[in-house]
């Protein structure tokens, strides 16, 4: 995905929507979306075109998978999944052959074979995926073979490891690593401890998930020496702390501790030690791992920590994590009666007056929309489609729309922010507005940054610009290595964007992710059903919080 194009912060930050939005027509984005036909016409599109997959040749096939319309695209593809022909299947390793010709529909037959691990595809998928120019074709060839798991595979992973990719900065590798875990663990060992230490700071977060591929145990002790590794410096901040949070990630994966208390209690020591020189979310993800080791909230503060275990390190017993449950149905949770206290999160410390401390200026505290920010690497991206301008409450005459609403929240927690914080701001409907490339110190240009949302916070105006682009605007969010915490407020789910179904978006936001660690906690601004299950699932795949209409409402004062 291509990064937004750098703007000078000292020049000017009023832009126009579509000014910093990189839109090609007919769908081929970023951002991908149907520009020549309303939603009503994609919709019928949709119909026809199931109705054409059930039994499409592989020419016909391809051109539905690369259709404009992600409606189409996402409506075929479940119906070729599927179907499971195997003249289908063999006939559409030709789409793979000619990959430069649609990117689009060659990405979607590498993640069709995934989907069915399809194995007979396994030779297209090296001869040809793993060698494509486009970085999106590769990666879907590589998680094609990772699922399918043969050991075949092998050779064409690590040489796929071994050599970068043109047009892929570190991600093909990593992943490629990654797979080569699942099919050839011996063979990948000697490419993971490289990894772990390697230069390009990323494959050490890929060295990680690929170590926890083979044992958990041992990628537990390689999280716990990234954890008490030396300051990488101030160009490798931002890894850094993605390093960190892959490290703590990989820690909770590690479920049997009381059989190995001696690393249990190594880990929790350099949890411990690194909090003394932690900031922002950051303190918070520590805090957070102390608590899935210990089941202790004691806050983020390393003297409580380093007191609490002087009093009891010889006496505690560490305890088996229990594995995840199953997904199961679940049933609809009562809502909060009013009067009810604010949410207060694990290791999160108590505050008489319910704030929560953000950055590590001591006099900045602030919430957003009564949510506590522990981050000081934050971007705020809000929904301007055309359904942010219906009432924020449907009972008061004088109600403001959800538009004026939000804006205005946004607006103040602009100028709360402490001077340490580095922030942006992202508008986004069919197609997606920053402010600036990536992240910048809030201090530089806090009053053009509140001028900005100002000027842009309404919907724009334009054929098909009006839509709800979620994934197009989270995955370019997800190129800012700087970024740890996303605040995404919208009015429901996505009309437009590369993926629009709930499997295939969260399937392609969580590979995305693996690098990034962003968390995204998701706002939603109405009681829309669809929305709240869709944006409850984006901040659960990235392990960030969901907060419906009536905990905005009461943050309001309702």
């Amino acid at each position: 995905m291509p990064r937004i194009p750098t703007l000078a912060l000292g020049l000017s930050l009023s832009l126009t929507l579509s000014s910093l939005a990189l839109g090609a027509p007919d769908g081929f984005g970023p951002p991908y979306y149907d520009s020549k036909r309303s939603l009503k016409k994609q919709s019928e599109a949709a119909r026809e075109g199931k109705k054409a997959a059930r039994a499409a040749g592989p020419a016909e096939a391809a051109a539905l998978l690369g259709d404009s319309s992600v409606y189409v695209r996402d409506d075929c593809f479940e119906v070729l999944r599927q179907r499971k022909s195997e003249e289908l299947m063999k006939g559409l390793g030709r789409v793979l052959l000619q990959a430069k010709k649609s990117p689009l529909a060659a990405a979607a037959v590498a993640e069709l074979y995934e989907r069915c691990r399809y194995e007979a595809g396994r030779k297209a998928l090296e001869k040809a995926g793993l060698k494509a120019k486009n970085e999106s074709v590769v990666l879907e060839s590589i998680w094609a073979l990772e699922r399918i798991g043969s050991p075949e595979s092998s050779k064409a992973l690590e040489k796929t490891f071994k050599r970068r990719h043109p047009n892929s900065e570190f991600r093909v590798q990593g992943d490629a690593l990654i797979a080569l875990a699942v099919v050839d663990p011996k063979t990948a060992e000697p490419h993971i401890e490289k990894a772990l230490k390697h230069k390009v700071l990323p494959l050490r977060i890929a060295g990680l998930v690929a170590l926890g591929k083979i044992d958990r145990a041992r990628a537990a002790k390689a999280a716990i020496s990234a954890i008490s590794a030396k300051p990488l410096g101030k160009k490798a901040r931002s890894w850094e702390a993605r390093i960190l949070f892959a490290s703590v990630d990989t820690l909770g994966l590690w479920l049997e501790r009381s059989k190995d208390p001696a690393l249990a209690k190594s880990a929790l020591q350099a949890m411990i030690a690194r909090l003394e020189r932690a900031e922002g979310l950051s303190k918070h993800v520590l805090a957070m791992g102390l608590f899935d080791l210990t089941g202790e909230q004691l806050g983020d503060d390393p003297e409580n920590w380093q007191g609490w275990w002087d009093a009891r390190k010889d006496s505690f017993t560490f305890k088996d994590k229990a594995p995840p449950k199953k997904k199961t149905k679940k049933k609809r949770k009562s809502k909060k009666k009013k009067g009810d206290k604010d949410e207060k999160l694990p290791g999160e410390a108590d505050k008489k007056d319910g704030r929560v401390e953000t950055g590590k200026e001591a006099k900045t505290r602030v919430r957003f929309h009564g949510i506590p920010i522990h981050s000081n690497r934050l971007l705020f991206a809000q929904d301007v489609s055309g359904g942010m301008n219906g009432p924020m409450d449907k009972d008061e005459s004088d109600s403001p729309s959800r538009m004026i609403y939000s804006a205005q929240e946004l607006k103040r927690v602009l100028k709360a922010l402490g001077n340490d914080v580095w922030t942006n701001v992202c508008f986004f409907a069919t197609e997606y507005s920053f402010t600036a490339d990536r992240l910048f110190p809030i201090k530089r240009a806090r009053e053009k940054l509140i001028g900005f949302v100002d000027q842009k916070a309404v919907t724009p105006k334009g054929r098909s610009l009006g839509r709800s682009n979620l994934y197009d605007t989270l995955a370019v969010a997800f190129e800012d290595p700087e970024i740890d915490t996303v605040f995404f407020l919208s009015e429901g789910g996505p009309t437009e964007g590369q993926f629009l179904r709930t499997a295939r978006f969260m399937r392609h936001l969580t590979r995305i992710n693996v690098y990034s660690r962003v968390r995204v906690h998701c706002l939603q601004i109405t009681k829309a059903t669809f929305g709240e299950k869709f944006l409850r699932k984006i901040s659960e795949v990235t392990g960030g919080k969901f907060y419906d209409l009536e905990f905005l409402q009461k943050a309001r004062g309702k």
